[in-house]
């Protein structure tokens, strides 16, 4: 049965007994009333006769009594002296004798009897100048005085049904009024607890329904896993086409996660783009395969707007007992596995106790980079690019550099990642230009004839300032644009693409050159590259490496270079790392090489020795 209807039925029975009491109590004060007036009746009409009887001699009284009688027949009269004995009466009632007594000898001035069948009332009055009472009594029947309620059974029918309608339209009033009350709350209570953009549990649910499942016994071989997914790219896609657009794509990602998590599974979004799994009775092996299934799901890719977006997805897994006794803390290591999955590029990562200082340590890092950035303690290394034909350079690599007072050099990619992360990459991406230009400067007043290559970053390309700082910076450092090469990766187009094309279209009025770095790694086609003003193809060193000894990369890059020469491009092959590499990159037709089998990335003051080394080379 519904509530509503339980409610409604909850007044109605309280109703039908309010009013049924009601009526007991009107039948009970209107019986109390008839009975008042019988009795002031009773005591009027013996304080009338006593006062008619008043200075009679006993025989006239006897008369005078006798013909009264006969026309009051509803009452019975009777006279006593002061010893209680009866000079006479007249009672055409049946009125037993004990009743008689009873009331004779109670001493009572006025009141009644209530037997099983009848009702007796008296009032006994003295009368004046005489040693006598006179008493006055009415009978009446049980089925006579109901009789007499009769008279106000109307009222009482009418006025139950007015109740009896009230009740209902105050049962319907009532009624309606909590049920809204009580869908306002669980309303109130949904919002509390749920995410209001995806309709998902939020974080207090998440706590709340991790507490209860700690609660119970676990049988052996099952646990309980926190799960935490954090979207990639996703911070990138938010800012750049903005949050309805973010908003849609969370909608889409919350979708496509419940599709692969079973009915029973809790799925909540916690924050921003962060997302968690609470998973109950499952083993470890099953956690694993479902955070398999996330991570598949997050890597394909995102229509949005008319674009296909990749995201993927860094996920940390913390189980219960092994990891945390509390919610809490089962939460804060999902997040910190989460943040070693991200961290260390695995995707998907178990807690582990070296989590916690390492959380500490990049929060550190990222304070102290933004230190060694404003101090301009960051220093630019610089990697030739070598024409194969001649094995003359022909072009640098700008790469920052960052020697940690603690750590030592940090790893490039990681304090990238943290730059972009964290806003700095943008600063960062502006002290390298400018010292990169300033080098490239320096290296044609010594007669070096140079192109200089400047890595960009996708966030570079969404920033609108980036044109007119690059040409303020082409002009103080007085160098043609078009010693200037941009290296962009394939997915660094993927975020709003009309923006960064339109972008690199300004940059290439310029006169600046393009480079796509990385080629191979990406979704790029040949088709999509002749659309955009690139002028140079970098092929992946994990084609490279390994080419001289696996066939399939060796043809890959073979076909990479054909078409890029249908293209027009110069094709460059990164991670060369030996002689037998180099000479089939020159078999192939590659047009430049670079790695470690050339140079190592160097400090200015050692370029221009290694400079100075290969002219003299050269010159034998």
């Amino acid at each position: 049965m519904s509530l509503g209807r339980k409610l409604f039925l909850g007044f109605i029975s309280a109703s039908l007994f309010g009013i049924t009491l009601f009526g007991y109590i009107t039948y009970q004060a209107t019986r109390t009333a008839q009975l008042d007036e019988l009795k002031h009746s009773t005591s009027t009409s013996a304080r009338q006769l006593a006062v008619m009887v008043t200075g009679l001699e006993l025989d006239e009284m006897h008369s005078l009594l006798d013909r009264l009688h006969r026309h009051l027949p509803d009452y019975a009269l009777l006279v006593i002296d002061r010893q209680e004995n009866i000079q006479f009466r007249f009672v055409k009632q049946k009125i037993d004798t004990q009743t008689l007594r009873y009331i004779i000898d109670s001493g009572i001035g006025e009141g009644h009897i209530n037997t099983n069948e009848h009702y007796v009332l008296w009032s006994r009055q003295a009368i004046s100048d005489s040693p006598l009472f006179l008493y006055v009594l009415r009978r009446f029947e049980k089925n006579n005085f109901n009789a007499l309620l009769k008279s106000s059974g109307l009222s009482l029918a009418i006025a139950s049904l007015i109740l009896l309608l009230l009740a209902l339209w105050g049962a319907m009033i009532l009624t309606s009024l909590y049920l809204r009350l009580e869908r306002q709350r669980q309303e109130l209570k949904h919002q509390t607890l749920h995410d209001d953009l995806t309709g998902l549990p939020n974080r207090t649910f998440l706590v709340e329904q991790t507490e209860q499942r700690l609660k119970r016994n676990l049988p052996e071989g099952e646990c309980i896993a926190l799960v935490i997914i954090d979207i990639n790219r996703f911070k990138e896609i938010n800012d750049t086409l903005g949050h309805y657009a973010g908003d849609t794509l969370l909608c889409l990602i919350a979708g496509r996660l419940r599709d692969v998590i079973r009915s029973d599974d809790i799925l909540a979004r916690i924050v921003s783009d962060e997302f968690a799994l609470l998973l109950d009775g499952v083993s470890q092996q099953a956690v694993l395969a479902t955070t398999t299934r996330v991570q598949e799901s997050m890597s394909k890719g995102f229509l949005l707007e008319g674009h296909e977006f990749y995201l993927g997805a860094s996920i940390g897994v913390a189980f219960y007992p092994d990891h945390a006794l509390d919610a809490i803390n089962l939460i804060s290591q999902g997040e910190m596995a989460m943040y070693a999955a991200k961290r260390i590029g695995t995707g998907i990562a178990i807690y582990d106790e070296t989590h916690n200082t390492s959380t500490l340590e990049q929060l550190k890092l990222v304070n102290d980079l933004r230190t060694d950035l404003e101090n301009r303690n960051i220093q630019l290394y610089f990697q030739p690019k070598v024409n194969l034909n001649s094995e003359r350079s022909v072009s640098l690599e700008a790469l920052a550099r960052w020697e940690h007072p603690d750590h030592g050099y940090i790893a490039t990619s990681r304090f990238i990642h943290i730059a972009e992360n964290t806003g700095l990459i943008n600063p960062l991406t502006w002290w390298v230009m400018e010292e990169a230009l300033r080098v490239s400067r320096l290296l044609q007043e010594q007669g070096l004839d140079l192109k200089m290559a400047i890595n960009l970053s996708v966030w570079n390309l969404q920033d609108p300032e980036i044109v007119e700082h690059l040409r303020r910076l082409l002009e103080q450092y007085r160098v043609e644009p078009s010693r200037i090469i941009l290296e962009i990766t394939e997915t660094a187009m993927m975020v709003n693409h009309k923006r960064a094309l339109h972008t690199l279209h300004q940059l290439h009025d310029l006169g600046i050159r393009f480079s796509i770095d990385d080629f191979g790694t990406g979704y790029s086609s040949m088709a999509y590259l002749k659309r955009l003003p690139i002028s140079e193809v970098k092929i992946d060193k994990s084609f490279i490496k390994s080419m001289d000894r696996q066939p399939s990369d060796s043809s890959m890059v073979r076909a990479i270079i054909d078409l890029s020469h249908d293209l027009g491009l110069t094709v460059v092959g990164e991670g060369v790392e030996n002689r037998e590499v180099a000479d089939l990159l020159r078999e192939l037709g590659c047009d430049q090489a670079q790695g470690s089998y050339y140079s190592d990335a160097l400090p200015f003051d050692e370029l221009l020795t290694w400079l100075a080394r290969e002219h003299q080379h050269n010159q034998q």
